[in-house]
């Protein structure tokens, strides 16, 4: 097991190292994931996979949940034991087993990439699926998921409108080299859905962020903020075997 992460994790907060208690295997749509569960005074540490592909502390005294280290961009094949890749599964696996654990809140701090190859050039999630969907890559896989900044919230409902609503027309005159890939009335978010789908837009999408966020009048980052959502929502089940 690598230990990276956990000692990370611990030293930032000058906590020790907790002491595996106990742990099991989860069942993710039939693809197997290792979740190791350590206690240490009063709060809850959860790592997943056979190296530390995410961590979920637990504070059981108020039921507040942190999402921590999700590392399946880095560690690829090696979170589910059947060498399953999936970093959807990963979030929805940490976020039910959060709630198993009697979490009432969870949050967590967006700082998602997506790594262009063979370039290793990175792109931020946040952002990337923020232009083309309108929504943070997080936001469409937990729901209620809201910015704990207020006034952000606000800045992020009028973003979101924007992309939602803005034609190629409106925003091609800033990116004159892509005149030829939409349709005037087309929205602008569809026309870069099909460049991220076309896979071959990769590079151009991790050097030109600035510019298309701009492009939909936002005008500062999306990575980096901060999140949170409660967990009587979400209802989904997994099987687990120990």
């Amino acid at each position: 097991m690598d230990d990276r992460a956990l000692m990370r994790f611990c030293a930032i907060r000058d906590r020790p190292i907790p002491q595996q208690i106990g742990g099991g295997t989860v069942l993710f749509k039939g693809h197997p994931i290792m979740i190791q569960e350590d206690i240490t005074g009063t709060f809850i540490i959860i790592r997943g996979g056979r190296r530390t592909c995410f961590i979920v502390e637990i504070d059981a005294a108020t039921g507040d949940s942190v999402l921590l280290d999700l590392e399946a961009g880095r560690w690829g094949d090696t979170c589910f034991t059947d060498n399953y890749k999936d970093s959807t599964a990963l979030v929805k696996v940490a976020v039910w087993i959060a709630k198993k654990r009697g979490a009432r809140k969870i949050e967590l701090t967006d700082n998602s990439t997506v790594i262009c190859k063979p370039s290793g050039e990175k792109i931020d999630l946040a952002e990337l699926s923020f232009i083309t969907t309108g929504k943070t890559w997080y936001e469409r896989l937990i729901p209620k998921l809201t910015p704990s900044n207020e006034a952000f919230s606000t800045r992020l409902d009028t973003w979101r409108h924007s992309v939602d609503t803005k034609k190629w027309n409106d925003i091609v005159h800033l990116l004159p080299e892509l005149e030829s890939l939409g349709e005037p009335n087309e929205l602008a978010k569809n026309v870069l859905t099909r460049m991220k789908k076309n896979g071959e837009w990769c590079e151009y999408f991790a050097n030109n962020m600035d510019t298309l966020r701009r492009a939909f009048g936002i005008e500062s980052r999306i990575k980096g903020t901060q999140w949170y959502a409660p967990l009587d929502s979400i209802t989904s089940r997994r099987k687990t075997r120990k």
